[in-house]
């Protein structure tokens, strides 16, 4: 940004030391305005005495100012100067602001060294470089200074819009300073100018005009320095202008095997909807194929597919196709089963092609043609048999339809049905001829004969009876002219069977079922220990989501697969759903000695941590109780023990109890080390005891007893001597801390024996001397004997 450049020539001529007069201030202002003109400048430039050379290593050079003594550079950012004098001593440098109050950055100077200003903001920069005199110079130091104007223009280029780049709304320019001269250019990917203009703002209006492509944008700006040299500033920024167009692809009108969607835009999403063609919606998806098991369920009927593109823009596009589905379906008309006079077929789509064949009754062709009918010629000459005529349509896109019918030319006819194939319920024989009898025979897969009989129908106390396995059976009409006709059918007998796998018996990870035929269903169902049903559900794998949230308790799960004959069978597993519960027991809050943990499953692993009051680990183990060793190493503090219990699952829980390290610490005091007054002491825990002794010379004890002080009244009876006072604190944890101070005893007179003392005699200790300090103060006193003048002895007696 362009900076205000106020009072820089007095400003320098202060840092100089030299007032300047107003004839003088008149000549530099003339100066600096003959600066702001000069258009033709150097890179190079000296000073008028030839001492300094300044160099501008890019920007402009404005040469050296005589009224300012001050060489001056515009859009400069680079400059060095050199000392162009034969005794150059050390040189320093510093970088000033405008006004010359505040130093930016100084140092020792190499002469010619680059001195560099690219890091700094735009404004006005002095730089001032001292030559300091060489020893044995006759010259004084010599300082030059060179005014560096740094300016720039900030172009920002904002892109408005939901998508980003994509469809862009406006394009928005911010320039600072707002001063000079702008314009913009838009070209198209081939780099072909497309608009130019001069507005800040780009906005719909001219945007929404642009063909689909990908544009790029380029603003300029222009503007004059302070002293008249070119500014310039860009910015170069890039969008696109794109909307989706979806196309169909359909391999056929009818029947197609193939429908897929085309989008324009890869990033865009694709969806279809299939609809009737009164436009009754059949199904939607998305994706650029409509998938063939859809195609292939349609039914007969004329459709509409639509694909929609929708753009990341949110466009959309929608195209759509129309096909049918149709399928041939012939038909096949005998006027009678006995000898028939008129057999013709039919076809549904007129473009079919309409085939028949004539069979016998092992299958043998015996006659085929084009057309829909069975010339008469043909069925007059057959001979007494069961014959099988077949009408074939083949529709145009390539699929068939056969319809077939029988007759007997005087020949028997039993058949064969099967309700079933799997474990059927009925299985039941016909004869074609009334006169005729019928005999029914079973085999296996080997040909072995397994039942026999002579009803049309089987009873299900035979079929229930077989075992598992593919059968055949065979229904034989005999005629009353011993001609016979045999017909058949399969089936099969098959039993379900499930199975159930567990994957461990406590907190399975996976619980699955297996079914012994495919086509049967599968269920499952979780029961607790009194038969009650948890959760149920179908499909042979049991959710692990579903285990996860049982309680803890003995489950037992059943896998039943049920077969399309309605046979079921069960399989049923037992697992266990446990979980881990750690516990803490600390025997006591402060300085514990037993702190054990427990768990709950057995085989689960145990640990154990000690943490401070920051919740830094101490210490750590995987014993169920911590070693007292390392309780009693313990320092003072507030703590925390964790147990871990992990059980074999990898299942965990922590059971957390704190605790306190605390040491007594007793302190004795003493007013005086003589004939003391008071004998104090202290403890540390507010719940301890204390307890006090007198021990003598030889460190037997004289008194004791509990309490914070000694009584005074014990204290004045010691006879003369060095004590020790003791006070031992002890904890409710029964730790213990004794502290002592040695005192001393000293009488001149023992108060028992003084009988002319008469103070002695008319003061008595009462009772309680402690309730009265003055009764005290006999036994505190020094007594001197003194002789007067006539001879005689004077008893005085010196308080203390």
């Amino acid at each position: 940004m362009k900076k205000k450049y106020l009072g820089g020539v007095l400003l320098l001529n202060s840092l100089l030391g030299r007032t300047i007069a107003p004839e003088e201030a008149k000549a530099m202002n003339d100066a600096e305005k003959s600066i702001h003109q000069t258009k033709d400048v150097s890179s190079e430039d000296k000073s008028p005495d030839g001492s300094w050379l300044l160099t501008t290593l890019d920007g402009h050079s404005f040469g050296y100012e005589i009224n300012q003594n001050v060489f001056v550079s515009d859009l400069s950012n680079q400059v060095k100067v050199n000392y162009l004098g034969t005794n150059t001593g050390e040189m320093a440098y510093r970088i000033l602001t405008n006004d010359i109050t505040v130093e930016l950055k100084s140092g020792d100077y190499i002469d010619g060294q680059v001195i560099d200003l690219n890091s700094y903001p735009d404004g006005i920069y002095y730089i001032e470089v001292t030559k300091k005199k060489s020893q044995g110079s006759p010259l004084n130091p010599d300082t030059v200074y060179v005014m560096m104007n740094k300016e720039s223009i900030l172009v920002t280029a904002t892109v408005e819009g939901r998508h980003g780049e994509f469809n862009p709304e406006k394009i928005s320019y911010l320039v600072d300073p707002d001063s000079g001269e702008f314009n913009w250019t838009l070209k198209d990917e081939t780099g072909a100018i497309i608009l130019d203009g001069v507005e800040k703002v780009i906005d719909s209006s001219i945007i929404t005009k642009l063909s689909e492509n990908s544009y790029s944008i380029k603003a300029t700006v222009k503007d004059s320095s302070k002293y008249g040299n070119q500014l310039n500033g860009q910015i170069e920024t890039y969008f696109v202008i794109r909307h989706p167009k979806s196309a169909i692809i359909i391999d056929n009108p009818y029947n197609p095997d193939s429908i897929k969607g085309i989008q324009k835009i890869a990033e865009s999403r694709l969806n279809w909807e299939l609809r009737e063609k009164d436009g009754k919606s059949i199904e939607q998806g998305e994706g650029e194929k409509l998938p063939q098991e859809l195609l292939n369920s349609l039914s007969e009927n004329f459709y509409e597919i639509e694909f929609t593109e929708t753009s990341p823009e949110k466009e959309t596009h929608t195209s759509k196709e129309s096909f049918g589905i149709r399928f041939p379906e012939s038909t096949t008309t005998i006027d009678r089963a006995f000898n028939p006079r008129l057999v013709v077929g039919s076809k549904k789509i007129p473009e079919s092609t309409l085939e028949w064949v004539l069979n016998d009754d092992i299958g043998a062709r015996i006659e085929s043609g084009m057309g829909d009918e069975v010339p008469q010629s043909y069925i007059l000459s057959l001979l007494e048999g069961h014959y099988v005529v077949a009408f074939t349509e083949t529709s145009p896109e390539g699929d068939s339809h056969t319809s077939q019918e029988t007759f007997t030319i005087r020949y028997p006819e039993s058949t064969t049905t099967i309700d079933r194939d799997y474990n059927p319920k009925q299985v039941i024989g016909g004869k074609k001829i009334q006169e005729s009898t019928l005999g029914w025979l079973i085999t296996d897969t080997f040909g072995t004969k397994i039942k026999w009989g002579n009803e049309a129908v089987i009873s299900q106390e035979i079929l229930s009876n077989l075992p598992e396995g593919n059968y055949l059976v065979d229904f034989t009409e005999t005629s009353p002219e011993e001609e016979t006709h045999t017909s058949n059918g399969a089936f099969t007998i098959r039993y379900p069977e499930s199975t159930v796998t567990v994957d461990r018996p406590y907190n399975p990870t996976s619980i699955t079922g297996a079914q012994k035929i495919p086509s049967s269903t599968l269920e499952w169902f979780i029961r607790d220990e009194t038969g009650s049903v948890i959760e149920l559900g179908s499909g042979n794998d049991i959710p692990q989501t579903i285990i996860k949230s049982l309680s803890e308790a003995r489950y037992i799960v059943e896998f039943t697969e049920k077969s399309p004959e309605n046979e079921t069978h069960t399989a049923s597993e037992a697992f266990t759903v446990r979980y881990p519960k750690s516990t803490v027991t600390i025997d006591r809050f402060y300085n514990p000695r037993l702190v054990t943990g427990g768990k709950k499953i057995p085989e689960s692993v145990l640990k154990w941590m000690i943490r401070d009051e920051n919740g830094n680990e101490l210490e750590s183990g995987n014993e169920n109780q911590i070693p007292y060793e390392r309780l009693s190493s313990l320092p003072e503090g507030n703590y925390s023990v964790t147990f871990t219990e992990t059980s074999p699952e990898n299942e965990t829980h922590t059971s957390e109890g704190p605790f306190v390290i605390r040491y007594p610490e007793s302190v004795t005091v003493i007013d005086r080390p003589y004939n003391p007054r008071s004998v104090a002491g202290k403890k540390k825990i507010p719940d301890s005891t204390l307890e006090w002794a007198i021990r003598d010379e030889e460190g037997t004890i004289v008194e004791s007893d509990e309490g914070t002080k000694i009584p005074q009244r014990i204290i004045v009876k010691l006879p003369e001597g060095e004590y020790l006072a003791e006070f031992t604190e002890i904890s409710l944890e029964d730790k213990t801390h004794v502290s002592n101070a040695p005192f001393t005893i000293v009488r001149l007179i023992d108060p028992e024996d003084s009988e002319d003392l008469e103070v002695a005699k008319e003061i008595k200790p009462p009772d309680d001397p402690e309730d009265d300090a003055s009764t005290l103060v006999v036994y505190y006193q020094e007594v001197r004997v003194l002789t007067t003048e006539d001879g005689s002895k004077k008893t005085t007696i010196i308080s203390r």
